[in-house]
């Protein structure tokens, strides 16, 4: 650790909390420092001191790593002659593997289905039971984009107002002025077709041409 300044002596005997945990400072509080550069971090206590170290791997996480889609993955990594580590369930599925790098420093793939409190099944069929609430969702179906009073860009409004410029408005007056009956002649066609069928083979065939 590099020597600490006349300010950094006077920070580690008046300061009464951990820098790390935030907690109060007992009498064997010790002096943190970054092991890289060796600069001094403040005080500590013994136990936030050893635990407050750099991770030596970086997690990845895949949705499903434990079943085929982690195979493609582990055959790729055999690229150089650095180590693999495989936490194996069974010869076919892995709970974890992971890539070493260099200088101890490892890539490691986890499952995120193995953080589930549930089977993803289980998870699903939950939501049909989920109320959604005002105070999670509080906008509107279809909120407005316009400028607000006194504003100058546009913005997406919580308005009740009548949507005269919305999107959903310009496809009502579509569909209630401008569409016609112009399949109308067709499907008649074919439920008399369907009607007049003498097998069930016919009945099949003019009912899914319509």
């Amino acid at each position: 650790m590099q020597s600490l300044t006349p300010e950094e002596e006077v920070n580690f005997k008046n300061e009464a909390i951990c820098h790390i945990c935030k907690e109060e400072l007992n009498a064997d509080q010790v002096k943190d420092h970054d092991h890289l550069p060796g600069k001094y971090r403040g005080p500590a206590h013994p136990f936030c001191n050893l635990q407050y170290k750099m991770s030596n791997f970086l997690p990845v996480f895949i949705h499903n790593l434990s079943s085929y889609d982690g195979h493609f993955i582990v055959r790729e990594l055999d690229y150089d002659d650095k180590k693999i580590n495989v936490i194996p369930n069974t010869e076919e599925k892995y709970i974890s593997f992971a890539k070493s790098i260099k200088n101890n420093f490892t890539i490691r793939f986890l499952d995120t289905c193995r953080f589930m409190p549930a089977s993803l099944a289980s998870l699903v069929t939950n939501l049909k039971t989920f109320k959604y609430t005002s105070e999670v969702f509080d906008l509107p179906l279809c909120p407005e984009n316009k400028i607000p009073p006194g504003g100058k860009h546009k913005k997406l409004l919580t308005t009740l107002g009548n949507k005269e410029k919305y999107v959903v408005h310009y496809i009502h007056r579509i569909v209630e002025f401008d569409q016609s009956p112009w399949l109308k002649s067709y499907i008649d066609l074919n439920t008399n077709r369907r009607k007049i069928a003498k097998n069930e083979f016919e009945k099949d065939f003019y009912k899914i041409m319509f």
